[in-house]
């Protein structure tokens, strides 16, 4: 505004010496024409401030961005991220009447997206904790928008990831995705240990970019850990010695494996014992009855005591255990 008015002034002095110029005063067109300089020099200075400013302020803009980006980045990377708690499950209200939660339940039932939700934001009230749309907000907040893999970067081993949570091929093909509700729902629950969820409320305050963020989170181990398991659920005939290959060439896969050993092999074993050890449900000592050729939980009740302490491994406090969980067994 004050830039428009100086230009305004230059224009109309200039407009000034021009015509006392040529009615032959030629100081005093000089004088108005030495003034018009003089704004001029003004708004010069007025737009290079004005410059300075909106530069300033964009670049405290974009340092608070890159740093909401950077929480985000590596929330992902630990799997923990979420703009709130992401209890998720059980949310309290300061003491609003049955007939308010009622109504709030049915207004969040309704709420499917994320576009929806920032709707539904706008016209709660912040003032009342009794308000049935802001109740609704808090409970619609916790709807889940997706699920994503939450892979890690500090593998101190591959061990973990490999042998007693491999990850299945529906897995290895969401990494880096974003999954539906459905989906999550459809995968077994060894499959669901590997997801974590975003609410609703989590994609807003990334502002849509959560899938950007999630595929810029997988490190390069994790991409080598992709890699390996799309070569192992291939149908290629030469997948064995390709598997093998391509850990010999990357030391951190290398360290999750012994030192002389067919990688391929090596893996399918384990995994075999990692299955083996999920059909016993979480058994005490799983392995060491497994290596003692007890597979199903039916055959280990029949053991006596004393059957079970014969097994290597197994003490007097592990057989209290045991015990206790297969008393509490389906």
């Amino acid at each position: 505004m004050k830039n428009k008015i100086l230009i305004t002034l230059i224009w109309l002095l200039i407009i000034l010496g021009f015509i006392m110029l040529l009615g032959g005063q030629i100081g005093v067109s000089i004088g108005f024409l030495f003034v018009a300089l003089i704004f001029y020099g003004q708004t010069d200075n007025a737009k290079k401030l004005e410059k300075k400013i909106k530069e300033e302020k964009a670049s405290k803009q974009n340092a608070k961005n890159n740093d909401a980006v950077t929480d985000m980045m590596n929330s992902l990377k630990n799997g923990e991220f979420t703009k709130f708690s992401n209890i998720g499950e059980t949310v309290e209200y300061p003491d609003p009447s049955d007939e308010e939660v009622n109504e709030a339940r049915e207004i969040s039932s309704n709420i499917a997206t994320p576009k929806e939700l920032s709707r539904l934001k706008q016209r709660a009230s912040y003032l009342d904790f009794d308000d049935p749309l802001r109740i609704a907000y808090n409970m619609a907040s916790y709807q889940a928008y997706g699920y994503y893999v939450k892979f890690k970067d500090d593998f101190k081993s591959l061990n973990t990831i490999f042998y007693y949570e491999s990850p299945t091929n529906n897995v290895i093909q969401s990494i880096g995705e974003i999954i539906t509700p459905e989906a999550y729902n459809s995968l077994n629950e060894i499959e669901k240990r590997f997801f974590k969820k975003i609410t609703m409320e989590d994609y807003n305050y990334s502002k849509g970019r959560f899938k950007q963020l999630i595929k810029n989170a997988i490190s390069k181990n994790c991409m080598a850990i992709l890699r390996l398991f799309e070569i192992y659920y291939s149908h290629d005939e030469d997948k064995e010695s390709k598997f093998n290959n391509f850990i010999e060439k990357n030391d951190f896969l290398k360290n999750g494996f012994e030192a002389t050993s067919d990688f391929y092999q090596e893996f399918n074993t384990k995994k075999e014992m990692m299955i083996k050890i999920q059909n016993l449900q979480g058994l005490p000592a799983s392995t060491a009855f497994i290596k003692a050729g007890y597979e199903k939980l039916d055959d280990i009740k029949k053991l006596s005591d004393d059957e079970i302490l014969s097994i290597k491994g197994i003490g007097a406090k592990k057989l209290e255990e045991i015990k206790i969980f297969l008393n509490n067994v389906k």
